[in-house]
């Protein structure tokens, strides 16, 4: 038989929805008769099919197979990708190295090996050496491929796992970006810290996203669970600012993190003026107690004023709300500070005009025939608010007229 049918026989195999139906027993006859070189893809096809198939129990015979194509594959060559992004700009970021890890034979053994030693510890000493040898690849595509055995490796042999991660971030920093790696660096930071923040650091100032991404989620959750890199959330820029947000937000409906979340969130804020922070998530995904977090509430209307904040909020009162009263003291303050404020923000006009109006209507609407002091007190505000707007000739006035109008 032509080699590029055997090549094509195994390619069909290992990307066949029907390999999970495919005995073990058979799949190792046709790997062991038809074999493999050291220079076409047919064993990245053998690495595809050990990597797919679920519950496989191989003998000694093919794991010596993925040991040998592992040292002796020329799959890549040198320090050069397989794949390279158009416009080159991108050929030195994570995703690209993950990509080019996927598109190469040696990269594919080692992913075939990360993916056995998950199913079976008893082959970690199988592994053992290729994995050192792959582990100082000169192509960083294979080194992350082989980084990656580290994972299951952990559970095996902590000592060693944690030694060698360490060892790899120092040569690829990078491979700190992997998404795997924030839960490690909580795991064995206590011994390796200084290193850490070393490579955290490079990946938190980084141009590349992932890398920022996974840098800032690690940061802030190092922040509110231990109190750690305090100094770096002062000078913090947009692209940072988002995963850090993101990571306080999730912390924020747990009682135990809710105050250092809150807190994390003022930090930013205050530390930051020029970002521009989206709190929606406060209202869209129900993180809100109103009697825990009433203050934090005024204290971002009134230093935030932003569409997505008063959209949110507005929609988070007309689901959750049994009364609008319980958010007067939010509404009357973000008003205040809105219509004080109103001429310089410009971009902002039109949701004040509509939306502002619409909650103080409401809160007017349920105060002003209600006979307690206190509830006269709140419609005779949401009137001096009015007051204000007609006097300062701020667009929404003509909503209250139509309004007061509709009332006669």
């Amino acid at each position: 038989i032509r080699n590029i049918y055997i090549n094509h026989l195994l390619n069909q195999v290992a990307f066949s929805e029907y390999l999970k139906d495919v005995p073990v027993n058979l799949l190792e006859k046709l790997i062991l008769k038809y074999r493999y070189d050291y220079e076409s893809d047919r064993a990245r096809y053998i690495c595809e099919i050990l990597y797919k198939k679920e519950n496989a129990n191989w003998s000694k015979d093919i794991i010596d197979i993925l040991n040998d194509i592992a040292i002796n594959h020329k799959d890549p060559k040198g320090e050069i990708s397989n794949i390279i992004s158009q416009n080159g700009k991108e050929n030195n970021t994570l995703h690209m190295i993950q990509t080019n890890a996927m598109n190469c034979t040696r990269g594919c053994v080692a992913m075939a090996i990360e993916k056995l030693l998950w199913d079976n510890e008893d082959l970690y000493n199988d592994f053992k050496s290729t994995f050192e040898i792959l582990s100082k690849d000169v192509n960083p595509a294979v080194r992350y491929a082989a980084f990656r055995i580290l994972y299951p490796i952990y559970n095996i042999d902590k000592e060693y796992a944690s030694y060698k991660i360490i060892e790899m971030i120092q040569r690829d920093y990078k491979f700190a970006g992997d998404r795997g790696m924030k839960q490690i660096f909580f795991l064995i930071y206590e011994k390796y810290n200084k290193d850490i923040d070393k490579v955290l650091l490079e990946c938190f100032n980084s141009n590349d996203e992932s890398l920022i991404a996974n840098a800032s989620f690690t940061i802030a959750e190092m922040y509110i669970r231990h109190n750690r890199y305090e100094n770096l959330l002062c000078n913090i820029n947009q692209r940072q600012v988002k995963f850090i947000i993101n990571m306080a937000l999730l912390y924020f409906k747990k009682e135990e993190y809710n105050e250092i979340a809150k807190g994390l969130i003022k930090k930013c804020i205050e530390e930051n003026p020029d970002l521009k922070i989206n709190l929606s998530r406060l209202f869209y995904d129900s993180l809100i107690d109103l009697d825990r977090d009433k203050d934090f509430l005024i204290y971002i209307m009134e230093s935030r004023i932003s569409d997505e904040i008063i959209y949110g909020f507005v929609e988070y009162i007309e689901k959750n709300a049994t009364s609008i009263i319980d958010y007067k003291d939010i509404i009357l303050r973000l008003s205040r500070n809105a219509f004080e404020n109103y001429p310089k923000l410009t971009d902002k006009r039109c949701i004040i005009d509509n939306e502002l109006t619409k909650l103080i209507i409401l809160l007017y609407d349920e105060t002003v025939n209600e006979t307690s002091r206190s509830m006269k007190k709140i419609a005779n505000e949401c009137l001096e608010l009015w007051d204000f707007m007609f006097e300062k000739r701020i667009s929404g006035a003509r909503v209250l007229l139509n309004y007061m109008l509709s009332l006669d």
